[in-house]
């Protein structure tokens, strides 16, 4: 029978998914981008070129232990709180980017429609932990370094495009995350494998990427990327017993 806890649990799961829409093996092996890859994607080339941090991810306790269903439900429920904490900081952020007005009007609709999911999922995840908003939520270190993050992007007067990049790493990587999960139906995270398992980023990330390619400086555009992605790593850890 499951507990009140387990329950609680695999709802949270399921509402992840909406927003961040392991067999675990070894981090070593570089895993790249399937199907459409080109050496052309910025899609592709941003992934690709970091997979040394992606193989960090991996590695911490917290996956580790999602996977051996060895992982406390209290540590999960405080990575939610944060995780609150974190999408109502990125949803923030959406709406001071949406005042450039130096931003093509595909760029906005594709911020638009990213802040509208952030919003419904933050609506949700408050409402199922009788929360009333995120500001009573004392952030962790790693939650409060990847909002701010998004607060310096924001602030570009660019046409937006290293907002988009920001927001890359955590679309393409949960999916990554989930597919590399062995874990079976009898885990109390089996549902999160499920929900995770349609990766839409390249749908709705690499045609806005190869649209405005020769805008993209490179350098600057995996910059932001794997600093995002350290972000990621950081969040993970934050949770570790040793934190």
């Amino acid at each position: 029978m499951m507990t009140r806890m387990s329950i609680l649990i695999l709802s949270l799961l399921a509402m992840r998914s909406m927003v961040w829409s392991i067999d675990i093996q070894d981090p070593s092996a570089k895993w790249t981008s399937p199907g459409k890859c080109s050496q052309d994607s910025v899609y592709d080339q941003l992934w690709d070129k970091s997979q040394d941090i992606v193989g960090e991810v991996i590695k911490t306790n917290f996956l580790k232990e999602i996977n051996d269903n060895t992982l406390i439900a209290e540590r999960y429920m405080k990575l939610m709180i944060q995780d609150i904490y974190y999408i109502q900081g990125v949803f923030n952020a959406l709406n001071v980017a949406l005042k450039n007005t130096n931003m093509p009007d595909d760029v906005k609709k594709f911020l638009e429609d990213r802040a509208t999911s952030y919003k419904n999922f933050l609506e949700m995840m408050q409402e199922n932990n009788n929360l009333k908003d995120a500001s009573s939520i004392i952030p962790n270190k790693a939650a409060q370094e990847y909002v701010e993050e998004y607060e310096k992007i924001a602030k570009r007067t660019d046409e937006g495009l290293y907002m988009v990049i920001a927001l890359l790493p955590c679309a393409r990587l949960w999916p990554y995350i989930s597919e590399k999960l062995s874990i079976t139906r009898c885990s109390p995270y089996y549902q999160f494998k499920m929900d995770n398992a349609k990766d839409k980023s390249r749908d709705h990330y690499e045609k806005l990427l190869q649209e405005y390619k020769d805008k993209i400086d490179m350098d600057e555009a995996l910059k932001i990327f794997q600093i995002q992605m350290r972000h990621e790593l950081a969040f993970f850890q934050s949770v570790d017993p040793k934190n």
